[in-house]
């Protein structure tokens, strides 16, 4: 997995615009100096905010079983005309709060940050952060040797464009390998517009990446627009997209946009996003005593019982990160028969994988893990698994692409789901459900051993 900057922050905010004729536009020393005055010192003044961050990330097979070395591979990549045949994608949705100049990832709507447990399901695959703070400290600090390059159009509208290069020495560009993290120097390109006085566009390229990383290059381009919040204007990163080519030739993509944003709160609110709930009726609710066990220790492992998801999903809108609701269809009881849980109790959950896989079989994988369960209005924490779980279909090489035999490697393997997580197959190209019935098994609650993070 590949790291882009440990010291993260990326939102920060922009000084009124600058406007000038074509007459009196700045010579480009001047605009950079300019721009770099007031980035660096918005950067020091940064805000506490929180965006939601929609993510994308796509899989690609190689053509060929590489055996070149990284310089082989990446000027293949360079050179290459046509697109590599796409295995498998998947989809996030985050929340994503920038304070203390550190971003801290959390589910959409929690009042806990997950960062260990969202690093953790993403880890097979590109996943990066710090598209703001840190490269604008080092890109318009000392770090990096600047040079202009000459006026470009983009999209439709003047710019100059500089590149820059930062040595491994003082870069902070962190790649991910089995023995920790290692540095590597980086540079690119980065477009200001002379009008406004903002940045455009930061295009960021690694220097060849370690070997013991996996990967050979990381390539990010990230566009900036301005968003209004609270009578101030921010400049955040609308999109980026990070490319990832692997040492085996397979590539990645992953696709980060960023909206909703908002001042930070340092009190979240829990809130789920509930589409046409139908608990149904509860009855026989368990006794206080029990309630009150419950909530200090849940509830025991192997009990097992029937629920129903009433929230819709599809495949086009799904996304990891989305609340999802349900009801009890069969009571829990414990080892003597005692009612935990009536039939009609609410139960609210969260998916944390939408993934499809494109090889054949195509199919889609949807990970659920329920969170918890109202009892007399209160919930109660519930870790639990699918007691059938059904296998993920066997991929099979299709033969022939355009002619050419497909790589004989199968796609990656996607990071194993943990414990409390049930994991659901669908065939198909596409899948709309309303509903749909399973049965579970209580386990133990997965113990995470938690980093620092902000106070919430």
């Amino acid at each position: 997995m590949i790291r882009r900057l440990r010291l993260l922050g990326w939102l920060f905010v922009a000084t009124s615009a600058f406007c000038q004729s074509p007459e009196l536009r700045p010579d480009p020393t001047t605009l950079f100096q300019q721009v770099s005055g007031h980035l660096l010192q918005d950067v020091k003044q940064l805000p506490r905010y929180t965006c939601l961050q929609g993510i994308e990330r796509q899989f690609y097979h190689a053509r060929y079983r590489e055996k070149d070395a990284c310089a082989g591979i990446i000027s293949k990549f360079e050179a290459r005309k046509h697109e590599l045949p796409l295995t498998s994608w998947d989809r996030l949705h985050l929340d994503v709060t920038v304070a203390d100049n550190r971003e801290v990832h959390s589910w959409p709507g929690t009042s806990e940050f997950n960062e260990d447990e969202i690093r953790e399901l993403v880890r097979n695959g590109p996943f990066g952060g710090g598209d703001f703070g840190p490269f604008i400290t080092a890109v318009f600090g000392d770090a990096a040797v600047v040079k202009f390059q000459g006026e470009r159009l983009v999209e439709g509208r003047p710019v100059f464009e500089y590149s820059y290069a930062i040595p491994t020495g003082v870069s902070q560009y962190q790649v991910e390998t089995p023995s920790g993290p290692a540095v590597t120097a980086y540079g690119g390109s980065f477009f200001l517009d002379p009008q406004t006085a903002d940045i455009v566009r930061l295009i960021v390229r690694t220097a060849v990446l370690p070997g013991s990383s996996g990967a050979c290059l990381a390539l990010s381009e990230v566009e900036y627009s301005r968003m209004n919040i609270h009578s101030r204007q921010l400049l955040i990163p609308h999109q980026t997209r990070l490319h990832l080519i692997y040492g085996d030739g397979k590539e990645a993509v992953c696709v980060t946009s960023y909206s909703s944003c908002h001042e930070y709160a340092s009190e979240a609110v829990l809130h789920f996003d509930i589409a046409n709930p139908s608990p149904g009726t509860a009855s026989a609710q368990p006794s206080p005593l029990v309630k009150a066990l419950l909530l200090a220790e849940g509830f025991p492992k192997g009990l097992t019982f029937a629920c129903r998801m009433v929230t819709a999903i599809d495949s086009g809108a799904a996304s990891a990160g989305d609340a999802v609701e349900g009801f009890l269809r069969s009571p829990i009881r414990d080892r003597s028969g005692v009612v935990l849980a009536s039939p009609g109790s609410r139960l609210r959950g969260r998916l944390v994988r939408v993934a499809e896989y494109m090889e054949y079989p195509e199919y889609f994988e949807v990970g659920i893990r329920l969170e918890s369960i109202e009892i007399d209005g209160v919930p109660v924490p519930l870790s639990a698994t699918l007691v059938n779980p059904t296998p993920a279909p066997e991929h099979k090489l299709t033969g022939y692409h355009v002619g050419v035999l497909l790589d004989m490697n199968l796609p990656d393997t996607p990071s194993p789901l943990p414990s409390n997580v049930g994991a659901f197959f669908f065939m198909g190209t596409r899948f709309h459900l309303n509903h749909w019935d399973a049965d579970w098994i209580t386990v133990s609650p997965v113990v995470r051993v938690k980093s620092p993070s902000l106070e919430r």
